[in-house]
């Protein structure tokens, strides 16, 4: 059965329209879809590594390496995604992002753009730490504007049934020398709060004296 239109009910024998799998970050308290997404590819490399040698008869040879795996999503142009997506740059921090099937969130079975939020059922999508590592915004003249963006992933893709990963409550984000904002997720610095809290670290770092 194919998941056309609108989300329905999860199978993982189900083929699933395009339009129903979404691009999520976590800001701290919950997954957020960007607007008005077009594209988005979730992409995985695994390195190899040459181990020829004199012996191998001008025949390569090959052991595996580590995973690379990235999120890229194409977009029509908001200015609030704009602006949020600068902050993340800027600040540098780790986030965490899904590849996931999106489920309904209004009274007819549809979703908002901006509103929406995975599904959530085990093995309905991957969720992983990331760093932004590209933005470019294109505005065409007679056309719409347009961004895109990409996240490069740091460690493993987890199931998005998966809230507790090595016993740490979602989402695990180091905060890269920036202190996080206090609360229940504190492990997650939000890119306008993190660069404040950066910037106020650094003024009491200056301020401080050492007494030999």
């Amino acid at each position: 059965m194919a998941i056309k239109g609108k989300p329905m009910e999860f199978a993982s024998s189900d083929i699933v329209d395009g339009n129903n799998l979404m691009l999520f970050l976590h800001d701290g308290e919950a997954w957020k879809a960007y607007a008005a997404a077009t594209s988005n590819t979730l992409s995985l490399t695994r390195e190899t590594i040459d181990v020829s040698t004199k012996d191998s008869n001008y025949s390569a040879k090959k052991q595996t390496g580590v995973i690379n795996w990235e999120i890229t999503s194409d977009n029509l142009f908001t200015f609030g995604a704009f602006d949020d997506l600068i902050a993340r740059m800027q600040v540098g921090a780790q986030v965490a992002v899904a590849f996931a099937l999106v489920k309904p969130r209004n009274a007819k079975g549809g979703f908002d753009d901006g509103d929406e939020e995975p599904d959530g059922t085990a093995g309905s999508g991957k969720w992983g730490m990331a760093y932004m590592t590209s933005f470019e915004a294109t505005a065409q003249n007679g056309e719409e504007a347009t961004y895109s963006v990409t996240f490069e992933g740091t460690g493993e893709l987890n199931d998005i049934a998966a809230e507790v990963v090595d016993g740490t409550l979602l989402p695990v984000v180091p905060t890269n020398e920036i202190a996080p904002p206090s609360g229940a997720n504190a492990n997650f610095a939000k890119p306008k709060e993190a660069e404040e809290a950066r910037k106020a670290a650094q003024a009491e770092k200056g301020k401080q004296t050492v007494t030999v």
